[in-house]
């Protein structure tokens, strides 16, 4: 069978939009990037030279998007640090338990050259990771905050990943 090239397909280009919450991410130089890190397992048995059918499990689903916010405000800033106190753009934060409202969705969007929309959603999203600013004089290299946001499963429903990913037809 010959292979056919479905252009309508394609997606590539920049995210139109990125929000955490309801705040638009804004311009992002580096690429965003979606990730699902998963642990899975399988018994090895002595008698089979590979994987065997119907054993395999599933045990762990954690998706994440990393990106570069670029458009630095100290709401943004306090992304990095949840359950940071904001108050007239000084920021301050100490460590403890992340308030069940710091949790918020980070919609990313794309739209294919026919007008689909691929929209994928990280459900309960926080960015907790390490951090570092690099200030340059280079106006390539704006400061920016590199973020890393996971997903967080529901208590009620441990067993279902914090993540959707949607393709919508487009007007075409």
């Amino acid at each position: 069978m010959a292979t056919v090239i479905d252009a309508s397909a394609i997606f590539s280009g920049a995210p139109v939009s990125i929000l955490y919450g309801t705040v638009e991410c804004g311009a992002t130089i580096s690429v965003p990037k979606f990730e699902l890190a998963v642990t899975a397992g399988s018994p090895d048995f002595t008698n089979a030279v590979g994987p065997v059918m119907n054993t395999e499990i599933i045990r762990k689903v954690i998706p994440s998007i990393t990106l570069e916010v670029d458009e630095i405000t100290a709401e943004k800033i306090a992304w990095a640090m949840p359950g940071a106190a904001l108050v007239g753009g000084v920021i301050t934060w100490g460590a403890g338990r992340v308030a069940s409202t710091e949790y918020k969705d980070l919609v990313l969007t794309e739209v294919g050259a026919d007008g689909s929309e691929l929209v994928v959603t990280i459900m309960n999203a926080l960015s907790a990771e390490n951090q570092s600013l690099e200030f340059s004089d280079d106006p390539a290299k704006p400061v920016g905050l590199s973020l890393k946001f996971t997903g967080y499963v529901e208590e009620s429903t441990p067993k279902v990943a914090a993540f959707s990913i949607a393709l919508m037809a487009g007007g075409s």
